[in-house]
């Protein structure tokens, strides 16, 4: 058998037992053509890379401890307690830290993302959603996106963090009213 003709099999393997567990769980949409649903299950299956992809490199917590100039445990746990550390849960539970929250010549968390925090906490946003601010366009920095001002070089200057809360100020109204 060709290479292309196993995969093939194996894609009609897996398109039938797809088929299968989605009938057994009740769900699915038997109207949605084949090409639309295969879509959907690719961006399920791709949704850690993608994020993966989008966030950057993710540290561990003794990573993170040594970022910080090799604080202890309990620093780490302190400076995540008071709201000036975003820490995120992968699928598995995992704690992880946005790598670039970090200043490492400073050896500390960048200016701006403690005030950040706040200002999604104030309002009940989550991790994921301050993370997804960070990282992604912001019509407010004219389709930067917010982590680069954290990452440019003076970033600790008053005129970033000022743009910064700005644009995370009008996240939260748009986003939170």
């Amino acid at each position: 058998m060709t290479p292309t003709a196993q995969a093939t099999a194996y894609a009609d393997q897996v398109g039938e037992e797809v088929a299968r567990n989605l009938k057994e769980l009740g769900v699915g949409d038997p109207g949605e053509g084949p090409e639309k649903a295969g879509r959907r299950l690719a961006l399920v299956l791709a949704a850690e890379t993608l994020w993966q992809e989008q966030l950057g490199p993710l540290l561990k917590s003794h990573e993170a401890r040594e970022a910080l100039g090799g604080v202890s445990r309990a620093a780490l746990g302190k400076a995540f307690q008071s709201g000036r550390l975003l820490r995120l849960r992968d699928e598995r539970g995992r704690i992880r830290y946005p790598a670039w929250q970090f200043d490492p010549a400073a050896q500390s968390i960048r200016p701006g993302v403690a005030e950040v925090l706040a200002l999604f906490g104030e309002r009940g946003g989550d991790e994921w959603e301050v993370a997804t601010f960070f990282t992604n366009p912001s019509p407010e920095l004219k389709g930067e996106r917010p982590v680069s001002l954290l990452a440019a070089p003076g970033s600790a200057d008053t005129d970033a963090v000022e743009r910064l809360l700005t644009a995370a100020q009008r996240t939260v109204a748009r986003q939170f009213d």
